[in-house]
């Protein structure tokens, strides 16, 4: 059962956090908000998803030209900036480092502490890949630490959701939010 914490109480930080971003990327959208009204932090992320497909492999020359065309006509055109919730990858790997890079890539204000976002992390992690059983996990963690940590998750988790609130409140996501 206290295994089992573990994996519950790191779905619990993905999904607010997910959800979290994704209220952002609602707002963007059902505000209208263009390319030239975005913020600098959310114009290079835009940028950076929409410029991702071409990592891997070569392309066509008039595969990139195309793309150039299409993404100028969008910025040119004035177009709605569309965020994807496909361009979300935590792969297992969020905790409190990742979650403060995420704050600052987006531009919302980072959460202090949550140092053992981390040890639930690694534990769901070591379930996942099947490296420990639920008992090797489970056996060194009473019930009164697992609340503790469970505390600790959801007072971390307000804060952020908080931030993230202020941040879409105050239209941060824009140039002059």
């Amino acid at each position: 059962m206290t295994a089992n914490s573990f994996l519950l109480l790191y779905n619990v930080i993905e999904s607010t956090i997910r959800n979290s971003i994704v209220a952002i990327y609602d707002n963007i959208k059902a505000e209208g908000v263009t390319f030239n009204e975005l913020s600098g932090n959310l114009k290079k992320l835009w940028t950076k998803f929409e410029t991702d497909r071409f990592k891997e492999g070569n392309f066509r020359m008039e595969t990139i030209r195309d793309f150039v065309l299409d993404f100028a006509n969008k910025i040119v055109l004035n177009e709605v900036v569309i965020f994807s919730e496909e361009w979300m990858d935590f792969s297992g790997n969020l905790d409190a480092d990742e979650i403060r890079g995420l704050a600052e890539k987006i531009g919302f204000l980072k959460s202090p502490d949550g140092r053992n976002l981390v040890k639930i992390k690694d534990k769901r992690n070591r379930l996942a890949h099947g490296e420990h059983t639920f008992y090797d996990v489970g056996k060194d963690f009473s019930v009164r630490e697992i609340i503790e940590l469970k505390d600790e998750v959801f007072v971390y988790l307000d804060d952020v959701v908080k931030n993230v609130g202020d941040y879409i409140a105050s239209k941060s996501y824009m140039v002059n939010g």
